[in-house]
């Protein structure tokens, strides 16, 4: 068994197509990250880039008023509002430059302060209820920022965490998995010539040359996605910073039978994330590895597989009957984060997509598919016995 499993393990770091995706995978979040850094002071993701593009246009208006007043009499019925908006704005740029003067010196309490005022604002000149609810995050967040003061973190994230949460939730759960994919099919399928498996000549048991391509596919997965994990992570912690674990993060919980904005630190989340994210490798692993011994042929396999485990998992957000069971669909799971979240199951308006039906339907899919697996390796050794 070892001997068969060293032979897959070369198998997969010796390929090119290995090599070529996770490259591929490496240059898409490098890129993303380089995009994220060119916003990173951009009027409308940081408070200090906001800031500064007010005072920016407080200080044109100043100058401006201050034209129109000495070009008008004192006696000019339009003086006298000039002068009072003037004097407002001052007030304003006065009181902007010194919460920029507080964000340089590293004083964020009065800035969240600001912050929370700005939002409750925004949400009396706000009917809309959707955008309620989301400003109602956005107030969550600065309230606990303002009671566990820390730097805020641009909305555009750079650094090492937040980099990392915005990869896992938008990018990654796609892309990790069509890498996977490509090379797994290409190991598990690359297995057969002529729709005759190769391996079963090898002095090895039938399940375990089954668990053996299952560990190997889901050890594989998990060294993936760690290493690009600490790849990306070293390079954004070097160049913005690592970020706090324990900023605030915006999650979807229920109360009363509704859907409401929460808040909880970055250090509670990825936990739980991140074992889902380890069954859910491993459900690929297996899928994939049924799916190549089914066809036997890397083409078909391939296909299929992304067809069913990619477009699964987007089909159920777009089929509006497909929400009520989503909690049993192992492809919903692929999206470890959002399911961690609560923003999956704020999407699909189904409260069972939660942490605890996502390693309940992975962990009982996995056995399932491993049964399967058995049975058709059976019948297809029974069939050539019988030729």
């Amino acid at each position: 068994m070892g001997t068969y499993f060293s032979l897959q393990r070369k198998k997969i770091t010796k390929s090119k197509l290995t090599v070529i995706s996770v490259v591929i995978l490496l240059i898409i979040s490098f890129t993303i990250l380089y995009l994220n850094s060119k916003n990173l002071n951009g009027n409308n993701f940081s408070i200090k880039g906001q800031l500064q593009g007010n005072i920016m246009l407080q200080k044109n208006s100043v100058a401006e008023s201050k034209r129109k007043l000495s070009e008008l009499k004192p006696t000019d019925p339009r003086y006298q509002s000039t002068k009072k908006d003037l004097k407002e704005v001052e007030t304003s740029l006065a009181k902007k430059q010194r919460l920029l003067e507080d964000i340089n010196n590293n004083h964020w309490v009065p800035v969240y302060e600001e912050q929370i005022r700005a939002t409750k604002e925004l949400k009396k000149n706000n009917s809309e209820s959707n955008s309620k609810n989301f400003v109602n995050g956005i107030e969550l967040r600065f309230k606990y920022l303002k009671a566990h003061p820390m730097p805020y973190e641009s909305d555009t994230p750079v650094s090492g965490i937040q980099i990392l949460l915005n990869l896992n939730e938008t990018y990654w759960p796609i892309l990790l998995t069509l890498v996977m994919i490509f090379i797994l099919t290409y190991l598990y399928a690359g297995s057969y010539r002529n729709e005759k498996d190769i391996t079963m000549v090898l002095p090895i048991g039938r399940i375990q040359n089954i668990l053996t391509n299952a560990s190997i596919g889901w050890i594989c997965g998990i060294v993936i996605l760690l290493g690009m994990s600490l790849l990306v992570f070293a390079c954004a912690s070097l160049f913005f910073g690592t970020g706090n674990i324990a900023y605030p993060y915006i999650i979807h919980q229920v109360v009363n039978g509704k859907f409401a904005f929460g808040i909880v630190p970055v250090s509670q989340i990825v936990p739980n994330a991140l074992i889902l994210q380890i069954f859910a490798i491993l459900f690929i692993a297996l899928f994939t590895q049924l799916i190549a011994k089914i066809f036997r042929n890397q083409l078909p396999s391939l296909l299929l597989t992304i067809l069913l485990l990619i477009g699964g998992s987007l089909i159920t957000i777009m089929i509006q009957p497909l929400n009520a069971i989503a909690q049993w669909l192992p492809s919903t799971y692929l999206n470890p984060l959002k399911t961690v979240s609560g923003t999956l199951a704020y999407e699909l308006e189904n409260v069972q997509v939660n942490f605890g039906n996502g390693m309940l339907t992975l962990i009982i899919s996995s056995c399932f598919l491993i049964v399967l697996l058995i049975l058709v390796d059976y019948i297809q050794t029974k069939n050539k016995s019988k030729r």
